[in-house]
């Protein structure tokens, strides 16, 4: 890693030195180019078809769902290099985090937890949570079920990712970034031809970021890379391969909460610096990615895309957090009473993912339609291994004497292993097909539907790698999942549409007889409205929707007592529902001032027994907004964005007291930012996020403040 650094650095260095023939590849945009919305959340480019819901090659008004699409322009403009911006201006998505390293993202009333990257699932929940934006061109989000492609999941929406790819002219760019807390941040991006026509071409993208934290102690180094070539093997033939890679490692991580009240049930007062981890804590994750795709036009009308990709991912972590469920709690008078809890674990996990599929058109009743036809192979593996300060160990207890008075020293907690190793193993296969059937000029038919098998087997195994014993395994055949959707045009600017998508999740609850329960059950409808105006200048869309979540294992209240397996019987429940309706409205105020608003109300009921999730806000409030000033002065940008959400309210546990309500005001973050065009190949972004410096605590089952106000100053040179 450290030579990376120095890679980074000396790229910077060297492509900085060899500004000679100017040849700028994204000149400052005026006019029409600025902020070019075209129905999807976008400005740059201009993408006329998405795939993301069916893989079929429809546009937005198309699509019966509803989608969002950030591009690298804008991620650029508006200085978002993670996951948590972006999904901040996603219309229906709620940013929340359990921790500094554990980011989460709701749509729909539940979790998102589908990331793909160029349409292939590779996220895993432990190893590659926190995506940096400098390898990608593109981001779209879709809200709903979308098990047509995913296979298993959530009924709340999927984020996929599109990795930058080689062009065929030569260009390169730096941008050095500084900002609040010792920010530092070094991305160069250099495109390379390797034959003078393009044929054989190559990139290389690198962005390594330094900085401290609001929080006392913390402190992230944060490496990501991305090198790809892309071949024309024929005419019509393209072939792309690569490798990526990721490493998060920061010390002292914050795990767990910051709880908001003291033992005696008041306010607990403590500052938004706080920071329960010790100077030794650290929580270091690495992925990486080996990829191949190949695109082949068989002819005008058909073509066949294929994709490997093989992803690795560990982990390393010694994590402390205050023990709010410990015997004593915070003390108000003394400071005494905190006593901080860790553990240690060591992990990895390797993903290994092909996908196939042909899409064309085909003529019926005289009138031409879409279809897709394909089949995707997923194996993934976890090995965690058995630490003395795990969760099959003992964990470590230090109690602070006066946390007032606390810098974060404590005895060192050792990283120590024990036998045995704890192994998770799933495959599934699908075969999967959509179509779009033109009915009439106005009516399409959007049709899908996927067939699934799953297996997994959670186990122990010896050092030796025998088998020690299996905690639990089970398979699904043949598990149908259907996409059903229409689109009606009521005239040239109004599309009416309805879908319903589903998806499931194998669980391995039992049931009182021992056998395993049914998958979980996500069923998403949505009916809308899409629209556009002011010859395209501008779009609306209005959706309601309902997602549910059945099947879902609780304990069985008839059956309190363990089977001989050492599992407790439980049994699956309904009644997990969010609906609501989700507005977004997207255009040009004028040519060169743009906007963007979008109003969800989510409304989200749950089984008593199911703990999906307690505090999500109902209502949510997003605006995003670029002005390009005009002639002599159109060297100038700026914009800006608001999110407000309303009131959450959940609960903390207090030793001798139980649960305490607790909750959290509705709050608006905003952010800023400015853009200036140096000369032709040199340009500046001062982006203030948080700019009202808004103190709130950012979720309430696991409590944690959010980021306050701070500043980031860019300046890219480009070739």
């Amino acid at each position: 890693m450290t030579n990376l650094k120095k890679l980074i650095a000396s790229s910077a260095l060297g492509l900085a030195a060899t500004a000679a023939a100017q040849n700028s590849v994204d000149a400052p945009t005026t006019g029409d180019q600025a902020f070019e919305l075209s129905g999807f959340t976008v400005f740059g480019d201009h993408y006329d078809s998405i795939g993301a819901a069916t893989r079929l090659p429809l546009s937005n008004r198309e699509t019966p769902q509803t989608i969002s699409l950030i591009d690298s322009s804008r991620l650029e403009a508006e200085s978002m290099y993670n996951m948590d911006d972006v999904m901040r201006n996603v219309t229906g998505v709620n940013v929340s985090m359990y921790d500094t390293q554990r980011p989460l993202y709701f749509s729909r009333g539940f979790q998102i937890t589908d990331f793909q990257v160029d349409g292939i699932p590779t996220y895993s929940g432990d190893t590659n949570q926190e995506f940096d934006t400098a390898l990608y061109q593109r981001v779209e989000i879709l809200r709903g079920a979308n098990g047509l492609f995913s296979g298993s999941g959530k009924p709340s929406g999927t984020v996929n990712l599109h990795r930058k790819q080689a062009g065929k002219n030569l260009t390169a760019s730096v941008t050095q970034t500084v900002g609040s807390w010792d920010y530092l941040r070094t991305q160069v991006d250099v495109n390379t031809p390797i034959t003078s026509e393009g044929k054989f071409r190559s990139r290389f993208v690198a962005a390594y970021t330094d900085r401290d934290s609001f929080r006392d102690r913390y402190h992230e180094d944060k490496l990501a890379y991305l090198a790809t070539f892309s071949a024309d093997l024929a005419e019509n033939s393209v072939l792309t391969f690569g490798f990526q890679r990721q490493d998060n490692e920061p010390t002292a991580s914050v795990w767990g909460t910051i709880p908001p009240l003291a033992a005696d049930g008041t306010p607990s007062e403590l500052p938004h610096t706080t920071n329960f981890a010790t100077d030794w804590a650290y929580w270091h994750r690495h992925s990486s990615t080996a990829f191949v795709n190949l695109e082949h036009a068989l002819n005008d009308r058909w073509q066949l895309k294929a994709a490997i990709n093989h992803t690795t991912g560990d982990e390393e972590s010694l994590s402390t957090y205050a023990n709010a469920y410990a015997e004593t709690w915070l003390n108000k008078e003394d400071g005494s009473g905190v006593v901080i809890t860790g553990y240690s674990w060591d992990s990895a996990d390797q993903r290994d993912s092909i996908d196939l599929y042909l899409n064309g058109k085909f003529d019926l009743f005289e009138r031409e339609h879409d279809v897709v036809f394909g089949a995707s192979h997923s194996e993934y593996e976890s090995v965690a291994l058995n630490t003395t300060t795990g969760f099959a160990g003992t964990p470590y207890n230090y109690t602070i004497p006066n946390f007032y008075e606390w810098d974060g020293s404590a005895p060192e907690m050792k990283l120590a292993y024990l036998p045995g190793q704890g192994i998770v193993r799933t495959k599934q296969t699908g075969l999967y097909s959509s179509t779009r059937l033109r009915l009439t000029d106005a009516l399409s038919a959007v049709l899908g539907g996927r067939i699934t098998k799953w297996g997994t087997i959670d186990y122990g195994r010896d050092d030796a790698g025998a088998t020690s014993f299996v905690t639990s395994e089970f398979e699904i055949d043949n598990e149908f999942t259907p996409y059903v959707g229409f689109t009606y045009d009521l005239n040239e600017n109004l599309t009416f549409y309805g879908s319903y998508t589903t998806i499931f999740e194998p669980q391995d609850g039992v049931d009182a007889s021992g056998s395993i329960l049914d998958p979980v059950e996500g069923n998403n409808y949505e009916i809308g409205l899409k629209s556009s105006f002011a010859e395209g200048r501008a779009t609306f869309s209005a959706a309601l929707f309902e997602t549910t979540q059945d099947n879902f294992a609780v304990a069985d209240p008839l059956n309190p007592d363990p089977l001989e397996s050492g599992k407790y019987p439980q049994i699956g429940v309904d009644g997990t529902k969010a609906k609501g309706i989700e507005l977004q409205l997207s255009g040009k105020v004028t040519d060169d001032w743009s906007m963007i608003f979008g109003y969800t109300h989510n409304d989200t009921s749950r089984h008593e027994g199911d703990p999906i999730w307690t505090n999500l806000p109902i209502d949510l409030v997003q605006l995003s907004t670029h002005y390009q000033f005009p002639g002599q002065w159109n060297r100038l940008a700026i914009g800006g964005g608001a999110t407000w959400q309303s009131e959450i309210i959940g609960s903390q546990f207090i030793p001798g007291q139980g649960n305490v309500e607790i909750s959290q005001d509705a709050y608006t973050l905003v952010n800023l930012h400015v853009n200036y065009a140096i000369s032709e190949n040199v340009s500046a972004t001062l982006s203030a996020k948080n700019a009202l410096d808004e103190i709130y605590l950012a979720n309430l089952d696991y409590p944690q403040f959010g980021e306050p106000q701070n500043f980031l100053l860019s300046l890219k040179w480009e070739y």
